[in-house]
C-alpha cells in the first residue's frame, strides 16, 4: 500500500524492504550477492525459499503417491486427506484436473483393499454377464 501511494519503483521496494528486514528475515539476504540486492524479484525468491511453503510442495506429492487406507478408516476421512493433500500439493492447477487426479490417487490409495478388489470382482462378473468384457472399463483401475 505504501509503495503504491508513493510510487515506489521495484528498486525503491526492494532497497526499503533490505533495510526493513529484521533477525532470520535479514539473514537470508546474507545469500544474496549485493549487486542483486536491488532487486525486489531476486529477494523476494530468497525469502519464500526460506520461509515460503512452497518447499512442501514435493512432500505432499511424495503423500499422495504413497497414501493408503488405514484398516478402520471410513471411505469419506481417506476422500478428505487426499482432497486436502492435492489441494496443497497441487494448488496451481486447475480445478477439474485436480479432481481428476484426485480420483486417481483415491483409487490407488484403496486398490490393495479387500473390498475394493471384492468390487472389481463383483464388476468384472458383471461386465462378462452384459457381454461387454472386461477390457471395457477396467483396464484403467487394473494394476
Amino acid at each position: 500500500v505504501v509503495s503504491s501511494t508513493n510510487g515506489w519503483s521495484d528498486r525503491v521496494k526492494a532497497s526499503q524492504l533490505v533495510a526493513s528486514l529484521l533477525g532470520s528475515a535479514a539473514e537470508v539476504l546474507q545469500g544474496i550477492p549485493a549487486d542483486k540486492l536491488t532487486y525486489l524479484t531476486t529477494i523476494e525468491k530468497a525469502l519464500e525459499a526460506r520461509f515460503g511453503d512452497s518447499h512442501l510442495t514435493q512432500f505432499y506429492k511424495t503423500e499422495l503417491k504413497t497414501i493408503r487406507r488405514k484398516p478402520g478408516e471410513s471411505l469419506q476421512v481417506l476422500s478428505a486427506d487426499v482432497e486436502r493433500l492435492m489441494s496443497l500439493a497441487n494448488a496451481e492447477c486447475p480445478l477439474d484436473s485436480r479432481e481428476s487426479l484426485a480420483v486417481q490417487f483415491f483409487v490407488d490409495a484403496i486398490r490393495d483393499d479387500e473390498k475394493f478388489q471384492s468390487l472389481l470382482r463383483a464388476l468384472e462378473k458383471l461386465f462378462d454377464n452384459l457381454g461387454l468384457g472386461r477390457k471395457t472399463s477396467l483396464d484403467g483401475i487394473r494394476t
